[in-house]
């Protein structure tokens, strides 16, 4: 059930996110020469460049980024260690994680500072950052490093440090 509604969300705030970006610039890129339906594509490409920029100004998705980088090398040592390498598993960690929980986050800061919340993005980015440090914690478990037992219950396993 929480692999589903974690899921769900995912999908969902990507789908508003997209939907945002598309109203966005079909308001913003419509050419005032031409017809109302017309859209200039050099617009376009100026105004996702602009978005990408935006979204990679913010230091949490930096972080994110950086967080997911480091987990996707030590789940890859970890799937070599127990040689169960599968990369299928790597294209679907990088879509069902890294774009996900960026979408998330750039949806609820942007939603916060809109709304006045502003604890939204960082409570947001401490939830997404407690997810990516307990796949990092398992997988560091999976290539047998001794982790102490207060990190080892993050993600339900034992471990032979007190």
């Amino acid at each position: 059930m929480r692999c589903f509604t974690t899921r769900f969300l995912a999908i969902f705030v990507t789908v508003l996110l997209v939907a945002t970006l598309c109203v966005s610039a079909s308001v913003a890129l419509a050419s005032p020469v031409n017809s109302p339906s017309s859209i200039d594509p050099q617009a376009v490409l100026a105004f996702l460049k602009a978005t990408l920029v935006l979204i990679w100004s913010y230091a949490g998705v930096k972080v994110i980024v950086g967080h997911v980088l480091i987990n996707v090398v030590v789940a890859l040592a970890a799937a070599q260690y127990t040689k169960t390498m599968d990369l299928s598993k790597l294209a679907e960690f990088l879509t069902q994680k890294l774009l996900p929980f960026i979408a998330v986050y750039v949806v609820c800061k942007a939603f916060g500072e809109g709304a006045g919340l502003p604890w939204l993005a960082p409570a947001t980015w401490v939830i997404i950052e407690s997810t990516l440090a307990a796949n990092l914690i398992d997988n560091l478990g999976k290539l047998g490093v001794p982790l102490p037992n207060a990190l080892a219950r993050v993600t339900g396993k034992r471990s032979e440090i007190g």
